[in-house]
């Protein structure tokens, strides 16, 4: 513990005591008198980033017995040496200071003079490792994407016992190059470098494949049909690990995303940009792929909707590339991008009165365009023919009002703070919620004598809409069952 007045003054006044007692004693000062100090406690300490420390302080011969804290002389620290609170709670800064040495004091609020102090170092944070990809890898130079958090500055990606090249993307990611030389599996760790270097505690497998299993020409077609292109270093690592392996990890990688645009951007520029940089760069390339598949017949468009609703739309693909038909037939159903767009957001009941009618355009291009098509087909593709050999259709303009109708009700999603109204402003993040009061509740009879019976809401109607079209055979137009399993 570092020396401060008060450690002086209690040795002073110990010795005055003393020269009192020889004397024959002073009025007003015994032996048994509570001496002035402030003992901070501990009088050392080593905090990691992310952590926090707890300190305390015992007041004696002082009245009120309490303190005021604060970190290197400045009251309550700052955002560059950490905070302390009132109770003595020190928090560290986002990252290191410089030094990382710092000093912790508690000052008496009855006479300031008296100070007690503690000494503490910063230290980097424990690393923690949450993900590797690929999770295998061919003999030879290999680049690994890691994810996890409190990864610093100088941190390693460890290969074993041996330290990769290694590339701080951020706090969240790395990427690290390295040579396998001998097949297997390999532990892979993270580690932060002094003060306080330090390891994961987790630890991710890395299988090295002996390979080939593939030729370089199955290797590259089978590239360009699961991602935006093949390289020469995706080629190599799936010719020696398989289409499986390479699979498998596509479907566990990290997904990339489009953040929210602000408020104040005004054109698709900044979302269309993140699309290319995940297509050229991005880790989970099949599915971006998927996604973009779906957004070619699930269609929307930045014409019409502003950026802060496409780049929800794109998450949702993105989230639902390897789900079924069906979860992604109510995801882009409820979606207030695609409500907005076909004109389902706020599209009201009908009212005799008034002589309206539910907006049918949704229903119309759910049918004709995302689901069964206008005619149905055989399973190679051909048309299905009535007795004078003319296509059958898939629905009819009844099916059409029906399904219209189910779909009532519907409207933005509620913004934080406010209350659900019939016609909510226009809001993106989230599903389009319902008011049952404008909602159809008629019965609606769909499609293969389907019925949907009267008095249901809008969010038992909706579901029962969408199994109503799940169940006609789609043969030859759209998915079925597992999405990517068929794709």
């Amino acid at each position: 513990m570092e020396c401060s007045r008060s450690n002086v003054l209690h040795g002073a006044v110990a010795v005055l005591a003393v020269l009192c007692m020889a004397a024959g004693g002073c009025v007003g000062l015994t032996s048994s008198s509570p001496i002035p100090g402030v003992i901070t406690t501990p009088g050392t300490a080593s905090v990691r980033l992310g952590d926090t420390q707890q300190f305390t302080a015992k007041v004696t011969g002082l009245s009120p017995a309490t303190v005021s804290w604060a970190v290197n002389g400045i009251a309550g620290g700052n955002s560059t040496l950490g905070a302390i609170d009132a109770n003595g709670l020190f928090t560290p800064p986002a990252s290191l200071p410089a030094p990382n040495t710092i000093t912790i004091q508690a000052t008496s609020q009855a006479k300031s003079e008296f100070k007690g102090t503690s000494a503490v170092t910063v230290d980097n944070p424990i690393p923690v490792l949450t993900a590797i990809f690929p999770t295998t890898i061919g003999l030879g130079s290999f680049t690994l994407n890691v994810t996890g958090s409190n990864f610093v500055n100088g941190a390693k990606v460890m290969f074993g016992n041996v330290a990769l090249m290694t590339t701080l993307v951020s706090g969240t990611s790395l990427t690290a190059t390295g040579n396998a030389t001998a097949a297997g599996n390999i532990n892979v760790t993270v580690q932060n470098p002094d003060p306080g270097a330090i390891s994961s505690v987790a630890s991710k497998s890395l299988a090295v494949s002996a390979g080939p299993a593939a030729s370089s020409a199955a290797t590259v077609r089978f590239l360009e049909e699961s991602t935006f292109g093949p390289t020469p270093a995706l080629v190599k690592q799936v010719q020696q690990t398989g289409f499986t392996v390479f699979i498998n990890d596509q479907i566990n990688a990290p997904a990339s995303t489009y953040p929210d645009p602000a408020a104040t951007v005004m054109d698709l520029t900044p979302t269309q940009q993140i699309f290319f940089t995940n297509a050229l760069t991005g880790q989970d390339q099949l599915r971006q792929r998927v996604a973009f598949a779906l957004s070619e017949i699930w269609v929307t468009s930045g014409n019409t909707l502003p950026p802060q609703a496409m780049a929800p739309y794109m998450r949702l693909l993105s989230q639902d590339a390897f789900t079924n038909y069906r979860t992604i037939m109510q995801d882009v159903t409820l979606s207030p991008a695609m409500g907005a767009y076909l004109n389902m957001v706020n599209n009201d009941k009908p009212n005799l009165s008034a002589h309206t009618h539910a907006n049918e355009n949704y229903a119309r291009e759910l049918m004709q365009l995302f689901t069964l098509g206008l005619y149905q087909l055989n399973l190679d593709g051909s048309f299905k023919l009535d007795s004078s050999s003319n296509p059958i259709p898939s629905y009819d303009e009844n099916a059409v009002q029906a399904m219209a109708r189910a779909l009532t009700g519907w409207t933005y999603p509620t913004q934080p703070g406010s209350q659900l109204q019939k016609h909510n402003p226009a809001y993106w993040l989230g599903e389009m919620v319902a008011l049952d009061s404008n909602h159809d509740m008629v019965a609606k009879t769909l499609l293969n004598g389907t019925t949907l019976p009267a008095g249901q809401p809008a969010a038992q109607d909706l579901p029962g809409a969408l199994d109503n079209l799940s169940t006609i055979p789609m043969s030859g137009h759209l998915f079925r069952g597992n999405l990517f399993s068929v794709w």
